[in-house]
Formats: C-alpha cells, sequence, structure tokens
C-alpha cells in the first residue's frame, strides 16, 4: 500500500521523455504541485490504516507528511493518548477556530513536523512549484536510500511493542508504551530530516545534478 501511494506511473506504458513525477503529465495518488496549475498542488498527507486480525494485534495508523513519495510511514496508535508535540504544531497561523473567510495562509514554521517535510519537498525538486530539470530523480533517490530503511526498521520493532502494550497491565501503561514508540519514531525521522535539508541546502551542491 504505500508503494501505490508512491507511485506516478513510473515503469508503466504512461511514462515518456517528458515525465518528470515532480513536474507531473498526469494526475495521480501522490500529487505534486505544477507550475502549469496541472494539479491542484501536492498530496497533504497519506496513511495506511492495519486492522487486527485477532485480539492479540492491535490496529495502526501508519502515517506520513505527503507527498508519500518524499515521506517516512510512522506508526501511530488508536489506543494511544496523544501525538508527539511536533507532529501537533502548526505553522505560523497555529491552530485557530475561525471562519474560512478570516483565515489567512499559513506559512512555514520549523517547529512543524508538517512544514519541514514541505521544505524538503521544495528542496528536492528544486523550487517550491516548477520541478528544476534533474533534480527530483536524484535527489529522491538520496530520500529514500534514508526513509526506506527507517521503515523498514519500525517494522520490525512493531510486533514486540504490541506485545507489551497488550500485556501491559491497564490501559494507561499500554497508552503509555504506545505514545513513547511513536514519539521514539518521530525523533529518528526529524534526526534524518534535518540531515537532509542540510545537505539539500540552498547553495549545496548536495545531491545536484
Amino acid at each position: 500500500m504505500k508503494r501505490i501511494a508512491r507511485d506516478h506511473y513510473e515503469d508503466t506504458f504512461l511514462q515518456g521523455p517528458y515525465f518528470d513525477a515532480a513536474d507531473p503529465d498526469f494526475h495521480s495518488l501522490c500529487m505534486h504541485s505544477s507550475a502549469a496549475d496541472f494539479t491542484w498542488g501536492n498530496t497533504a498527507s497519506a496513511c495506511v490504516a492495519v486492522l487486527p486480525n485477532s485480539p492479540q494485534e492491535l490496529p495502526i495508523f501508519w502515517w506520513t507528511r505527503g507527498p508519500p513519495c518524499n515521506g517516512c510511514y510512522v506508526p501511530f496508535f488508536v489506543h494511544g493518548s496523544k501525538l508527539p508535540g511536533m507532529v501537533s504544531n502548526a505553522g505560523t497561523f497555529g491552530k485557530r477556530v475561525v471562519g474560512a473567510d478570516a483565515a489567512t495562509e499559513d506559512t512555514f514554521s520549523s517547529n512543524s513536523y508538517w512544514w519541514l517535510f514541505r521544505e524538503l519537498m521544495d528542496r528536492v525538486k528544486g523550487h517550491p512549484i516548477a520541478s528544476l530539470p534533474g533534480y527530483y530523480p536524484i535527489r529522491n533517490r538520496r530520500v529514500r536510500e534514508r526513509f526506506d530503511p527507517l521503515e523498514q526498521e519500525f517494522e520490525a520493532e512493531l510486533p514486540d511493542v504490541v506485545r507489551q502494550a497488550r500485556a501491559a497491565k491497564d490501559a494507561n501503561r499500554t497508552s503509555l508504551i504506545l505514545d513513547e514508540f511513536t514519539e521514539r519514531c518521530v525523533q529518528r525521522v526529524m534526526v534524518v530530516l534535518r540531515e537532509l535539508l542540510s545537505e539539500f541546502s540552498a547553495g549545496s551542491s548536495g545531491g545536484k545534478p
């Protein structure tokens, strides 16, 4: 399901000499902003919900700030009690309940998980809207080299975490175990995310064609 969410019709008969996933010719689940307004912007986020097959398992909500091709899925739990602080942070507009006509456009915040991933996508493309030629294929490959192993590590650690949570004596202890695991996963993603942002910093040659 993660692979499907990241698909841009690569390796299909639709791929042609002018196709660039970061400057799309087609509408896809993993959508990117288009300089020609061909799309409706970037995919905001993506999730895969894994439902339990038995009472010994727990539902798991894999979530990434999108577009998923440039993100890292982290396991969240409905049996948890809270979200990591970084994930809960909005941008400069903050979290306010206002009418749509009174809301102003949100902008980047260095304390926002969502906005940091948006910044990474912009740097991978070389531009917030248009994709600079050759940037995305090279830089996205580097992103996947860093995030794919993390997702595999989270997957490998999950069974033991779920066993501990299921064996807990009360619901509060169950929530604590799950909350702490999600927090650790997010912190590990943040380390790699900041390293990638530094690697692709403005004016850097990291991964540049």
